[in-house]
């Protein structure tokens, strides 16, 4: 949030903003209580709301308080005031060390007494167990009382040394930031820190080299003309001496620094105290040995010369070095480091993508129970929420970098990179996969099961692009992405019909003329990547290959790169992207996998069934509660049963691509839909005979979701709409049908009622209403739920309401409120309830619950690797 002038926090009457930055948004404010001025952050944006916000700024906080020191800006005080947190400090006169570089250099002495002093600064905080790990010149105050080093928010408390809590908040401090993780501001970063080390003392003394460098010469140590060089010059190249670029820097200065830039942390100045001292040993030397000035003229004249001789020399021997090779890019290897609390999503959309140029990096996780976009520069810490982005958004670049295209809400849109509110570009009910071309418009896939579609960037009305292949019966055109001609897309097209996504083809179209050309057979989500490859997932694990872009051709056989992919084998998404300044960004943890728990109505978690590497979901348990039914996903669709007291797997549907199991009452049959071809379909759970096919419909997605207690009614959701299918004389009627979308109708075991979900009030609500007769309906939720399933006894409904659990008294006919039996726990399943079938069933005795949760969902990561197709080439020549 902002603050406008004249309101108040507390005691503290705002005056004026002062700026923003990270988490904080900094105002000058009167102090009514004191007659002061100070300086007050608080957290911005959507921020403010958010938990894991509010830690990371109560440990800013907590490390500024333990620190006292001239030259580190105090904290006066710590509050909250209708919501907002925020930190009061000492309200600074001047302007930062940034603002001043912008005038160029400072004089030599002048920039070694504010460098004396910032090391004074960081051995005080060192002392107290304290690495800033982001000092930089935007960092540093310069006041008329010299410099007061700012935001310690990125700081690290050590643990050695402390006392049982102050390891305790040490663990917490870790836990927040994460080692390996990027963490500080890429010029001024150590080699250790790009790597993904964990930073100490001697890391705060290479930022410091760097800051005295650029105050000394007004150019930073290290420079490169894309992010990719610079990280390279920072682990492979030596500094210029800063004679060469300032006359009049004394070689002992020079020597200082160098010491301070060393790659190696154990070649570096050890203590902050030991370099603050040789810093004030420089000052106090007379004339002609640290500092070009002196008392007299001839003192004057003759520490010039010495100083000139000495800087010729120096620059001398620089430029008459022999000149290396251009060296190799150096890769950097980096954890991006998530706000605390949140996870990424597990989607079987894209959740990552990066800007053209390596710089920006988009991903979609989940934070206090919403699912929202961020965005964040590579080279800084902080991670910006994108306003309006929940859902399943798929987020992807324009060709300039200045915008991210995103779907939300039933609309393919598009927001600024710098922010500002999101601009509508079309409807779109789904969306699996986009791609913005160099003639500014955006191919997508509208959904899972449709051919790709393309729409101006500016708006308009969407026009296919692809058809299907019919003699390879496909059922799905996704993951586009424009070839660097523009006029060709790069997808993938499959599964055949009965086949599984490892079927799949990576093909490439001409926008042209529609002529496809067969790339890859049995792959996931290709992206080209330059001077002429195309990459590819299989099984997490990372395929190249060599690409004719004018033949339009691969070449050669497919060379494994990478492991450890994070892949979603059921829907042929993998999660990874290259930028194309060759900046790898993908999320770890190899093929998705899920798992299943017995929870308690208290919230006790129990694993059933080993999770061996597969997807599964919505179980069902069987009428005699022995056996579970699930969808299980590994390249395809198929129906198993698991025995819960001999904890076996056992695979019922002879083809692939059925979902939606259902028992049948007597527990004999399993009924699913197969979704290549629309049928309905029940199934010997002893595997004996053939499947008796109920419904087909090619035209319109049907899926069932439960039956009649006497078996001779099948509820089933056909489009948007619920819909009866009575036996045996298979006569097909409409059950609930509306403008808006009704689904996941569940028969009450006593026969006499079914709930189910519509989206009528604009969010999907739970709603009961008579089984047979239909008419008169009551509203169950009242402020969202889905997912409904009914206890055996039909005394109890249960729903989800976001990640809770609801349970409510089933005493028709439902008049009026309802009871709520139990108070809702936080569910322990995949993400967020979703629209359709539910993930979870209850146990016969309703002491509890068979759920989905992620395998360790704490694993995944989002790596990023630096100048990646360095080694891509030397991997796969050309």
């Amino acid at each position: 949030m902002s603050l406008t002038p004249g309101s108040a926090l507390g005691p503290y009457l705002i005056e004026a903003p002062i700026g923003a930055g990270g988490m904080g948004e900094v105002y000058r404010a009167r102090d009514t209580r004191l007659d002061r001025t100070v300086a007050i952050k608080i957290l911005s944006g959507e921020l403010a709301d958010a938990g894991h916000a509010r830690k990371r700024f109560e440990r800013e906080a907590r490390v500024i308080a333990a620190l006292e020191h001239p030259h580190i800006c105090p904290l006066y005080d710590v509050g909250e005031h209708h919501g907002v947190s925020f930190l009061v400090m000492q309200h600074l006169h001047g302007e930062t060390l940034a603002e001043r570089l912008k005038r160029g250099a400072l004089p030599v002495d002048q920039a070694i007494h504010y460098a004396a002093e910032m090391a004074g600064a960081l051995a005080a905080a060192h002392r107290a167990g304290v690495v800033h790990r982001d000092l930089k010149p935007a960092n540093v105050m310069v006041t008329k009382s010299g410099v007061k080093l700012l935001d310690f928010g990125l700081a690290r408390i050590e643990a050695s040394d402390q006392s049982n809590n102050e390891r305790c908040h040490a663990d917490t401090v870790t836990a927040l930031t994460g080692e390996g993780s990027l963490l500080g501001t890429i010029p001024y970063m150590a080699p250790e820190q790009l790597e993904g080390q964990p930073a100490d003392a001697r890391t705060d003394i290479f930022a410091l080299g760097a800051v005295l460098y650029e105050m000394t010469t007004g150019q930073r140590p290290f420079a490169g003309a894309s992010q990719a060089a610079l990280v390279t010059a920072i682990m492979n190249a030596e500094t210029p001496p800063m004679s060469a670029a300032r006359a009049g820097v004394s070689p002992a200065l020079d020597r200082l620094v160098r010491r301070c830039l060393a790659k190696d942390p154990d070649a570096r100045w050890q203590a902050a105290a030991d370099l603050a001292d040789e810093l004030q040993w420089l000052l106090e030397q007379p004339a002609g040995s640290a500092l070009a000035t002196g008392h007299s003229r001839s003192n004057r004249a003759w520490a010039a010369i010495v100083v000139l001789a000495a800087g010729l020399a120096a620059a001398a021997a620089w430029l008459l070095k022999p000149v290396p090779a251009a060296p190799t890019l150096a890769r950097a290897h980096l954890t991006i480091d998530l706000p605390p609390g949140a996870e990424l999503e597990r989607f079987s959309r894209p959740i990552v993508a990066l800007s053209p140029d390596g710089q920006h990096l988009v991903y979609n996780a989940r934070i206090d129970g919403k699912s929202r976009l961020f965005v964040r520069r590579i080279d800084e810490p902080e991670s910006r929420v994108i306003a309006e982005s929940d859902g399943f958004p798929s987020p992807f670049f324009s060709p300039d970098g200045r915008w991210v295209g995103f779907r939300y809400a039933g609309a393919l849109r598009k927001v600024a990179i710098g922010g500002g509110a999101p601009v509508v570009i079309a409807p779109v009910g789904g969306m699996a996969g986009a791609s913005w071309g160099p003639d500014d418009h955006i191919i997508f896939a509208p959904s899972n099961r449709t051919v790709l579609s393309r729409v101006r960037a500016s708006g308009g009305t969407p026009q296919e692009v692809t058809r299907f292949d019919a003699g390879q019966r496909e059922s799905s055109h996704r993951f586009p992405e424009y070839l660097p001609d523009g006029r060709h897309v790069l997808f993938t097209a499959g599964p055949p019909v009965d086949g599984s996504w490892y079927d799949a083809e990576i093909v490439a179209q001409s926008l042209d003329t529609g002529e496809r050309h067969m790339l890859i057979k049995g792959g996931a989500q290709a992206h080209y990547v330059a001077p002429g490859y195309i990459v590819y997932a299989r099984a997490g694990t990372l395929y190249a290959v060599t690409f004719d872009e004018k033949a339009v051709r691969v070449i050669g056989p497919p060379i494994a790169v990478l492991e450890g992919i994070h892949e979603n084998p059921g829907h042929g998404t993998a999660q990874f992207v290259v930028s194309a300044n060759g900046t790898l960004a993908y999320v770890t943890g190899g093929l998705e996998s899920t798992e299943v728990v017995w929870v308690s109505r208290q919230g006790a978690i129990k694993p059933l069934m080993p999770e061996e590497r597969r997807l599964v979901d919505q179980p069902r348990l069987s009428p005699d509660g022995r056996q579970l039914a699930l969808n299980v996903s590994e390249g395809d669709d198929s129906t198993f049963v698991y025995d819960l007291a001999e904890r076996r797997l056992s695979r019922v549907t002879s083809g692939t691509n059925h979902l939606s199991p259902t028992w049948t009452p007597d527990g004999r049959q399993i009924t699913t839909v197969k979704t290549i071809g629309g049928e309905i379909v029940s199934t010997n759970v002893d595997r004996s005979g053939t499947s008796d096919v109920l419904y087909r419909d090619a035209e319109v997605q049907a899926s069932p979701s439960s039956w009649s207690p006497d078996g001779r009614l099948l509820l089933f959701t056909r489009g948007e709409d619920i819909w009866t299918l009575t036996l045996p004389e298979k006569r097909v009627a409409p059950y609930v049908q509306t403008q808006f979308r009704e689904m996941a109708a569940i028969a009450s075991p006593d026969g006499r009622w079914a709930a189910y979900t519509s989206n009528e009030s604009g969010r999907f609500e739970v709603f009961v209403q008579a089984l047979r007769t239909g008419g008169q309906r009551w509203p169950i939720s009242r402020a969202g739920g889905n997912e409904p399933v009914w206890a055996r006894d039909s005394r109890e409904l249960y729903f989800r309401q976001g990640q809770k659990l609801m349970a409510v008294a089933a005493r028709p006919p439902f008049a009026g409120a309802v009871e709520l039996l139990d108070t809702p726990w936080a569910l322990v399943a995949t993400a967020e309830a979703g629209s359709g079938r539910a993930q979870y069933d209850v146990d016969l005795d309703g002491t509890g619950f068979f759920m989905i949760r992620p395998a360790d969902p704490s694993s995944a990561r989002i790596r990023v690797i630096l100048n990646w197709t360095e080694e891509l080439k030397r991997r796969v020549p050309r």
